[in-house]
Protein backbone atom coordinates (compact mmCIF):
# COMPACT_ATOMS: atom_id res chain seq x y z
CA UNK A 1 0.00 0.00 0.00
CA UNK A 2 1.24 3.51 -0.94
CA UNK A 3 0.16 6.68 0.45
CA UNK A 4 0.57 10.12 -1.74
CA UNK A 5 2.19 12.67 0.72
CA UNK A 6 3.88 16.52 0.21
CA UNK A 7 6.80 15.51 2.23
CA UNK A 8 10.39 16.85 3.08
CA UNK A 9 12.91 17.86 0.54
CA UNK A 10 15.26 14.82 0.02
CA UNK A 11 13.17 12.76 2.99
CA UNK A 12 15.08 14.15 6.05
CA UNK A 13 18.77 13.93 3.93
CA UNK A 14 18.80 18.01 4.49
CA UNK A 15 17.65 18.23 7.88
CA UNK A 16 17.71 21.68 8.83
CA UNK A 17 16.41 22.25 12.69
CA UNK A 18 17.67 22.79 16.26
CA UNK A 19 16.70 22.31 19.66
CA UNK A 20 16.14 25.39 21.74
CA UNK A 21 14.02 26.07 24.56
CA UNK A 22 11.61 28.66 22.88
CA UNK A 23 12.28 26.75 19.18
CA UNK A 24 8.95 26.70 17.05
CA UNK A 25 7.35 23.38 17.55
CA UNK A 26 5.12 21.79 14.32
CA UNK A 27 1.71 21.01 15.29
CA UNK A 28 0.59 17.65 16.61
CA UNK A 29 -2.78 15.94 17.40
CA UNK A 30 -3.71 16.64 20.85
CA UNK A 31 -4.81 13.27 21.28
CA UNK A 32 -0.27 12.70 21.03
CA UNK A 33 0.07 16.10 22.97
CA UNK A 34 -1.86 15.16 25.90
CA UNK A 35 0.24 11.42 25.76
CA UNK A 36 3.11 12.29 24.46
CA UNK A 37 6.78 11.68 26.02
CA UNK A 38 8.84 14.22 24.43
CA UNK A 39 12.62 13.17 23.83
CA UNK A 40 15.79 14.43 21.89
CA UNK A 41 17.05 12.41 18.86
CA UNK A 42 21.20 13.59 19.12
CA UNK A 43 22.62 11.94 15.91
CA UNK A 44 26.64 12.45 17.31
CA UNK A 45 29.14 12.16 14.64
CA UNK A 46 30.98 9.61 12.30
CA UNK A 47 34.14 7.98 14.09
CA UNK A 48 35.17 4.54 12.86
CA UNK A 49 32.66 2.30 12.43
CA UNK A 50 30.69 3.79 15.53
CA UNK A 51 28.30 6.66 15.98
CA UNK A 52 29.51 8.70 18.92
CA UNK A 53 27.48 10.45 21.61
CA UNK A 54 24.10 9.72 19.88
CA UNK A 55 21.60 10.04 22.15
CA UNK A 56 18.03 8.95 22.16
CA UNK A 57 15.79 8.13 25.42
CA UNK A 58 16.53 4.64 26.06
CA UNK A 59 17.66 3.72 22.62
CA UNK A 60 21.03 3.00 21.19
CA UNK A 61 22.88 3.40 18.04
CA UNK A 62 25.72 0.90 18.16
CA UNK A 63 27.52 0.53 15.32
CA UNK A 64 26.85 0.90 11.47
CA UNK A 65 28.74 -0.32 8.43
CA UNK A 66 29.27 1.78 4.86
CA UNK A 67 28.71 -0.92 2.21
CA UNK A 68 28.67 0.57 -1.50
CA UNK A 69 28.52 3.91 -3.50
CA UNK A 70 27.98 3.43 -7.08
CA UNK A 71 28.01 6.52 -9.38
CA UNK A 72 27.44 6.08 -13.23
CA UNK A 73 26.54 8.77 -16.02
CA UNK A 74 26.22 8.67 -20.00
CA UNK A 75 24.90 10.66 -22.74
CA UNK A 76 24.19 10.07 -26.02
CA UNK A 77 26.16 10.48 -29.36
CA UNK A 78 25.12 13.99 -29.89
CA UNK A 79 25.58 15.00 -26.41
CA UNK A 80 22.29 16.72 -26.15
CA UNK A 81 21.06 14.06 -23.13
CA UNK A 82 22.74 13.09 -20.12
CA UNK A 83 21.53 10.81 -17.37
CA UNK A 84 23.18 9.77 -14.06
CA UNK A 85 22.52 7.61 -11.19
CA UNK A 86 23.78 7.55 -7.85
CA UNK A 87 23.36 4.63 -5.53
CA UNK A 88 23.95 4.80 -1.69
CA UNK A 89 24.06 1.64 0.82
CA UNK A 90 24.38 1.77 4.67
CA UNK A 91 23.13 -0.29 7.40
CA UNK A 92 23.15 0.10 10.91
CA UNK A 93 22.16 -1.46 14.25
CA UNK A 94 19.62 -0.53 17.07
CA UNK A 95 19.01 -1.51 20.38
CA UNK A 96 16.55 -0.53 23.36
CA UNK A 97 16.93 -0.77 27.14
CA UNK A 98 14.93 -4.21 26.95
CA UNK A 99 17.53 -5.82 24.44
CA UNK A 100 15.70 -5.34 21.45
CA UNK A 101 17.55 -5.44 18.70
CA UNK A 102 17.04 -4.04 14.83
CA UNK A 103 19.14 -4.47 12.14
CA UNK A 104 18.75 -1.90 9.57
CA UNK A 105 19.63 -1.54 6.11
CA UNK A 106 19.01 1.20 3.80
CA UNK A 107 19.80 2.39 0.44
CA UNK A 108 19.04 5.89 -1.51
CA UNK A 109 18.78 5.55 -5.16
CA UNK A 110 19.08 9.64 -7.15
CA UNK A 111 18.07 9.51 -10.77
CA UNK A 112 18.85 12.65 -13.15
CA UNK A 113 17.65 13.11 -17.37
CA UNK A 114 18.33 16.59 -18.35
CA UNK A 115 18.59 17.78 -22.45
CA UNK A 116 20.81 20.27 -22.35
CA UNK A 117 20.10 23.38 -24.41
CA UNK A 118 20.92 24.62 -27.74
CA UNK A 119 23.73 27.44 -27.44
CA UNK A 120 23.61 29.97 -29.51
CA UNK A 121 26.31 32.80 -28.80
CA UNK A 122 25.56 33.20 -25.52
CA UNK A 123 21.95 32.27 -25.87
CA UNK A 124 20.53 29.11 -24.61
CA UNK A 125 17.66 27.78 -26.09
CA UNK A 126 15.34 25.10 -24.60
CA UNK A 127 17.24 22.43 -21.77
CA UNK A 128 14.27 20.58 -19.92
CA UNK A 129 14.35 18.19 -16.92
CA UNK A 130 13.41 15.06 -18.35
CA UNK A 131 13.91 13.11 -15.23
CA UNK A 132 14.66 13.52 -11.88
CA UNK A 133 13.88 10.92 -8.95
CA UNK A 134 14.91 10.08 -5.04
CA UNK A 135 14.05 7.04 -3.78
CA UNK A 136 15.12 6.50 0.20
CA UNK A 137 14.20 2.96 1.43
CA UNK A 138 15.48 0.43 5.05
CA UNK A 139 14.73 -2.27 5.55
CA UNK A 140 13.83 -2.94 9.77
CA UNK A 141 14.84 -6.14 10.93
CA UNK A 142 13.89 -6.64 14.41
CA UNK A 143 15.00 -9.62 17.00
CA UNK A 144 16.28 -11.24 13.37
CA UNK A 145 12.43 -12.04 12.80
CA UNK A 146 13.00 -12.36 9.25
CA UNK A 147 9.33 -13.29 8.94
CA UNK A 148 8.46 -9.55 9.64
CA UNK A 149 10.51 -6.90 8.20
CA UNK A 150 9.35 -3.86 7.80
CA UNK A 151 9.67 -1.99 4.99
CA UNK A 152 10.35 2.20 5.15
CA UNK A 153 9.68 4.14 1.83
CA UNK A 154 9.64 7.71 0.74
CA UNK A 155 10.19 8.51 -2.66
CA UNK A 156 9.56 11.55 -5.41
CA UNK A 157 9.67 11.73 -9.40
CA UNK A 158 9.44 14.45 -11.69
CA UNK A 159 10.39 15.62 -15.40
CA UNK A 160 8.80 15.70 -18.72
CA UNK A 161 9.11 11.97 -19.19
CA UNK A 162 7.19 10.74 -15.67
CA UNK A 163 4.76 11.95 -13.48
CA UNK A 164 5.10 13.75 -10.50
CA UNK A 165 4.79 11.74 -7.84
CA UNK A 166 5.85 11.53 -3.72
CA UNK A 167 5.15 8.83 -1.47
CA UNK A 168 5.75 7.47 1.68
CA UNK A 169 5.21 4.00 3.95
CA UNK A 170 6.32 2.07 6.56
CA UNK A 171 4.61 -1.40 6.11
CA UNK A 172 5.20 -5.20 7.21
CA UNK A 173 2.81 -6.04 4.83
CA UNK A 174 0.15 -6.65 7.82
CA UNK A 175 0.36 -3.17 9.38
CA UNK A 176 0.90 -0.14 7.69
CA UNK A 177 1.93 3.29 10.09
CA UNK A 178 1.45 5.99 7.87
CA UNK A 179 3.55 9.35 7.88
CA UNK A 180 2.71 12.42 6.39
CA UNK A 181 3.91 15.85 6.45
CA UNK A 182 3.34 18.66 8.73
CA UNK A 183 4.47 22.58 9.14
CA UNK A 184 3.35 25.48 11.48
CA UNK A 185 1.67 27.85 9.51
CA UNK A 186 3.45 31.16 11.02
CA UNK A 187 7.09 31.82 9.31
CA UNK A 188 10.13 30.49 11.23
CA UNK A 189 12.94 31.90 13.23
CA UNK A 190 15.71 30.48 11.04
CA UNK A 191 17.81 32.80 8.76
CA UNK A 192 15.43 30.82 5.56
CA UNK A 193 12.62 32.05 7.54
CA UNK A 194 11.47 28.48 6.93
CA UNK A 195 8.37 26.78 8.94
CA UNK A 196 8.52 24.35 11.84
CA UNK A 197 8.16 21.00 9.65
CA UNK A 198 8.28 17.12 10.17
CA UNK A 199 6.66 14.07 10.10
CA UNK A 200 3.73 13.13 12.19
CA UNK A 201 3.03 8.82 12.12
CA UNK A 202 -0.48 7.71 12.26
CA UNK A 203 -1.79 4.18 13.03
CA UNK A 204 -5.59 3.11 12.14
CA UNK A 205 -6.39 6.93 11.92
CA UNK A 206 -4.46 7.31 15.94
CA UNK A 207 -1.62 9.35 15.75
CA UNK A 208 1.36 7.68 17.60
CA UNK A 209 4.05 9.85 17.08
CA UNK A 210 6.12 12.77 15.34
CA UNK A 211 9.79 13.74 14.79
CA UNK A 212 10.64 17.47 13.83
CA UNK A 213 13.42 18.16 10.98
CA UNK A 214 13.00 21.70 10.73
CA UNK A 215 13.03 24.25 13.38
CA UNK A 216 15.09 27.47 14.75
CA UNK A 217 18.49 26.39 13.56
CA UNK A 218 20.17 25.25 10.44
CA UNK A 219 21.99 22.26 9.96
CA UNK A 220 21.40 20.45 13.57
CA UNK A 221 22.27 17.52 15.41
CA UNK A 222 19.12 17.24 17.29
CA UNK A 223 15.29 16.45 16.41
CA UNK A 224 12.60 16.87 18.74
CA UNK A 225 10.39 13.51 18.82
CA UNK A 226 6.79 12.47 20.24
CA UNK A 227 6.36 9.48 21.27
CA UNK A 228 2.81 8.29 22.66
CA UNK A 229 3.38 6.80 25.95
CA UNK A 230 0.64 4.38 25.15
CA UNK A 231 2.39 2.32 22.99
CA UNK A 232 3.66 -1.20 23.27
CA UNK A 233 7.61 -1.42 23.73
CA UNK A 234 8.01 -3.13 20.27
CA UNK A 235 5.92 -0.36 18.44
CA UNK A 236 8.10 2.19 20.26
CA UNK A 237 11.25 0.04 19.08
CA UNK A 238 9.93 0.51 15.65
CA UNK A 239 9.37 4.17 15.56
CA UNK A 240 12.58 5.14 17.31
CA UNK A 241 14.22 2.64 14.50
CA UNK A 242 12.15 4.46 11.72
CA UNK A 243 12.51 8.37 13.19
CA UNK A 244 16.49 7.36 14.02
CA UNK A 245 16.58 6.19 9.87
CA UNK A 246 15.31 9.26 8.58
CA UNK A 247 17.70 11.00 10.40
CA UNK A 248 20.52 9.78 8.63
CA UNK A 249 21.44 8.70 4.81
CA UNK A 250 22.80 6.13 3.24
CA UNK A 251 25.55 8.76 1.49
CA UNK A 252 26.16 10.40 4.60
CA UNK A 253 26.84 7.37 6.20
CA UNK A 254 29.26 6.23 3.36
CA UNK A 255 31.18 9.38 2.71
Amino acid sequence: MTHHIQFLPLIAFIALSGIVSAQQTIPISDSLAAHAEILELTKGYISGKKIKKFHFGEYSMHSYTRMATKNRSNENYFGTVRSSESLYTSSFKFSNSFNDTALVLMSRQVNEKTRAPLVIGVVEIGGKNLLGSDFFTAWITINRDTSDIWTLFVGTSSGKEVEETQTAYLTNGDRTINFTLVRAREKGKNILGLPAMGYEFTEEGNSIGAIQFIGDKIFPTSFTVWMDNRLDIKTKFLLATTMTALSYTPDELSE
